[in-house]
C-alpha cells in the first residue's frame, strides 16, 4: 500500500537541520535569527481585509444615485441655501441701516455748517445744495439705500433729518432720524 497524507510528505521530504535556513537551502541562519516566526497580520491589516471582502451593494444592483437620494441631496442643499440666505438678507438689511445712519450724521454737518454760515436753518436739504451764496455745502441731495428721498423738518429751534427706513413708511417705528437743536 502506498503512503498517504503526512506520512507520504514525510517521506518525499527530508528532514531539515536546526542550521538551515528558514527556505530550506542549505544555509546556515543567523543565530539572531528566529526561524519559527512569521509575519503576523496587524489589526488594521485584518480590518481592511474584512472591509474589502463586505458586500457593500446587494448583488445585481447597478450603481448611481436613485431619484429618492437625489430628492433629499437636493432638499438638503434647498435647507442650506435657505439659511444662508436668511443670514445673508438680515446682514444687509443691517448694513444699509448703518449706511442710512451715516449718511444722516454727514447730513447734520452740512446742515450746521449752514446754520453757521447763514444763522439759520436750512429749509430743506435742497438749500444744502443751492446756498444763497452759491456754495454747495454737499452735491445732491441723498437718498437712503431703499431708494427714498431723506426728509427734513424744521419746528421751531430744532431740524430732524429723517429716512424713512426699510419699509418706505414714513412716520413709524423703523424710521431713522438725526436732530439738532440749538
Amino acid at each position: 500500500m502506498f503512503p498517504t497524507g503526512s506520512a507520504r510528505r514525510a517521506a518525499q521530504d527530508p528532514p531539515k537541520s536546526h542550521c538551515e535556513d528558514a527556505a530550506g537551502n542549505g544555509q546556515r541562519a543567523d543565530m539572531n535569527t528566529d526561524i519559527t516566526s512569521e509575519k503576523k497580520p496587524t489589526t488594521w491589516s485584518l480590518l481592511v481585509k474584512r472591509l474589502k471582502d463586505m458586500p457593500w451593494r446587494a448583488a445585481g444592483r447597478r450603481e448611481g444615485m436613485t431619484l429618492i437620494e437625489i430628492m433629499i441631496v437636493v432638499t438638503i442643499m434647498a435647507a442650506i441655501m435657505g439659511v444662508v440666505g436668511w443670514f445673508v438678507i438680515g446682514q444687509s438689511q443691517k448694513a444699509n441701516i448703518e449706511l442710512t445712519k451715516t449718511q444722516l450724521k454727514n447730513l447734520k454737518g452740512a446742515v450746521e455748517a449752514y446754520r453757521l454760515q447763514y444763522l439759520k436753518y436750512p429749509e430743506s436739504l435742497d438749500d444744502l445744495v443751492k446756498t444763497p451764496d452759491g456754495f454747495k455745502l454737499i452735491e445732491e441731495v441723498p437718498t437712503d439705500p431703499w431708494g427714498e428721498a431723506l426728509t427734513l423738518e424744521k419746528t421751531g429751534k430744532s431740524v430732524t433729518i429723517t429716512s424713512a427706513g426699510p419699509d418706505n413708511v414714513p412716520n413709524n417705528e423703523d424710521d431713522i432720524s438725526v436732530s439738532i437743536t440749538e
